[in-house]
This record gives C-alpha cells, structure tokens and sequence, in this order.
C-alpha cells in the first residue's frame, strides 16, 4: 500500500466533516456521553492534515526542512501525547460503572504522564530528537533519542501505549466504545508486524479510515434503520 500527500489530505477533507456530523447526531440522540467519542474523526482529520504537510516539506527538500518539521511534531502530539489521553476519556465518559470509570480516570492520569514523557523532549528540541523520513512509501518518524526511548524497546513501548489507550476501551461496557476499542487494538497489532519501520504513521492512517465506523454507529446506522422502517414492505397475516 502506497502513502501520499494526496491520501492524507484525503482522509482530512473525509474525516472532518464527518466528525461534526458525528456530533450533530449524539447531540439529536440526547447521548452526551458519546461526545468525546464522536469528536475522534475531527482529531484523526487535523493529524492527517498534519502528516500530509509533512509529505509537502519532504517533497521540497531543504526549502521545506521547517515545514516538515513542525507538521511533524504536530502529527506526534496527538499520537504520543493526545490519544494516550483522549481514548481513556472516551471510554470513561460512556462506562456507567463506577469502579470501571475509577480504573479509566487512573489509566487517562497515566496517558498524561506517558504523553509528558515520551512527546516532552520532542516538542522542546525536535532538531534534536526528531528525523523525519520516507520508509518504503511511508512516512518515518524517529524519535528513538528522546525521553525513555533509549532504555525501552520499541515492543515495549508499543505494549504499553496498547495499554494505557487500548484497554480501557476494551474494558467498557458500552458497545460502541468496545467494538472501536477492538478495532482500532486489531489495526495496531497488524501495523506492528506488517509496517513496523513506520508504526506511528501507518497505524494513525488506519485508525483515522476505522473512525468511520464511528459514523455508522452514531448516526448512519440510525438514519437507515429509520429508514428501513418506514419504508418497509408490511407482512401479510
């Protein structure tokens, strides 16, 4: 699969207004608790927007180094430092257990640590710790130098990142949150064994197109059950 500016840019003129839309039907639905989920495709949009500027400084050489580099430290503020954060708020917001939502309000406090520490060094000095390069068609981004990054694995890292984003999305009770919650752990566990030279980039890309299932699920589907129902051919007796 090949990777461009063109799909980025893409997936953020896709993602966007979709997620508004998404808004719009938790709103009409009265599910307030589904809003910090439903904003996810507008977020996913910024950082696609983000990683397709990336793709513009690289394609312009030294003229575009700065370019690069600060759509670069953009892209990885969300995926080290917002999303660690923003899935356990999600999964929190619509768990109706309480003790289920002390463990996601724990595992959101560690998504803020974690974000500190690996996105830290990075935001403060990216001509030193970040390198932003093509890999195989794919967008690179090393930042191997930073923070705890020397003493841990890229294994280990990832697990815990799964972890502290994943889990507690696969801990709620609530449909919608568990179903996203598995496929966005299935997309990461495929992108660690198939594109693990560009895991970052490439796994963001497929979380960002599987945001659509949040469309389907918060208000496609409901406009074509309504549909389906009034539409419907009545059974005879």
């Amino acid at each position: 699969m090949c990777f461009s500016a063109n799909a980025s840019f893409a997936a953020s003129a896709a993602l966007i207004p979709s997620g508004g839309w998404c808004v719009k039907s938790a709103l009409q639905r009265g599910k307030r608790r589904y809003l910090p989920l439903a904003v996810i495709p507008v977020f996913f949009g910024i950082q696609q927007f983000a990683e397709g500027m990336v793709w513009r400084g690289l394609d312009m050489g030294e003229a575009g180094r700065l370019l690069c580099r600060k759509a670069s430290v953009l892209f990885l503020f969300f995926a080290l430092s917002f999303w660690p954060f923003w899935m356990p708020f999600c999964a929190m917001m619509a768990e109706r257990k309480p003790w289920r939502r002390i463990f996601m309000a724990c595992m959101m406090v560690a998504g803020i640590a974690a974000g500190d520490i690996m996105f830290g060094p990075v935001a403060n000095d990216s001509e030193r710790w970040l390198k932003t390069q093509v890999v195989c068609h794919s967008i690179s981004y090393d930042y191997g130098g930073a923070g705890l990054f020397p003493s841990a694995t890229s294994g280990m890292l990832r697990t815990a990142y799964l972890l502290v984003g994943g889990l507690p999305l696969l801990l709620c009770t609530d449909a919608i949150v568990f179903r996203f919650g598995v496929l966005l752990v299935l997309s990461a566990l495929g992108t660690h064994f198939f594109y693990t030279y560009a895991f970052a980039s490439v796994w963001c890309f497929f979380a960002a197109l599987m945001s659509g299932y949040l469309c389907w699920s918060l208000g496609a589907r409901r406009w074509a059950e309504a549909f389906s129902f009034r539409f419907a051919i009545p059974r005879q007796s």
